[in-house]
């Protein structure tokens, strides 16, 4: 009768610990899911962020070219003038051709030099655009691999 009790006892005491077991894993569980929804939250809000940054940073570009294209604007408009003074003085003197030709030569290979640093830096923005946009890719990925993990170990 006595070994029949401590027999019970020590069966109560088993499924008081499987119970406690059960309930710390469960809380473990939500422990898990709350950090996985808060990463979650933070990945957003930093995404938000860089697209947000990345617009104003557009914008910014988009401003920095119409002004160029203004500034060039008037600068040929300049230069229209120049050449208009030019040929009216070229009538009177034949030295000052040779002058003209210099300056225009000048010019043009000035206008070239410029457009061909306008060309590299419009390349080097787009190669920078592709790279953040690659690294966002492996940001992203890194993030479902470990996801992918978690949800493994458990």
């Amino acid at each position: 009768m006595q070994r029949r009790g401590v027999h019970q006892r020590q069966e109560e005491e088993e499924e008081e610990e499987e119970e406690e077991e059960e309930e710390e894993e469960e809380e473990e569980e939500e422990e898990e899911e709350e950090e996985e929804e808060e990463e979650e939250e933070e990945e957003e809000e930093e995404e938000e962020e860089e697209e947000e940054e990345e617009e104003e940073e557009e914008e910014e570009e988009e401003e920095e070219e119409e002004e160029e294209e203004e500034e060039e604007e008037e600068e040929e408009e300049e230069e229209e003038e120049e050449e208009e003074e030019e040929e009216e003085e070229e009538k009177k003197k034949k030295k000052k051709k040779k002058k003209k030709k210099k300056k225009k030569k000048k010019k043009k290979k000035k206008k070239k030099k410029k457009k061909k640093k306008k060309k590299k830096k419009k390349k080097k923005k787009k190669k920078k655009k592709k790279k953040k946009k690659k690294k966002k890719k492996k940001k992203k990925k890194s993030f479902h691999s470990l996801k992918l993990s978690c949800v493994q170990h458990r």
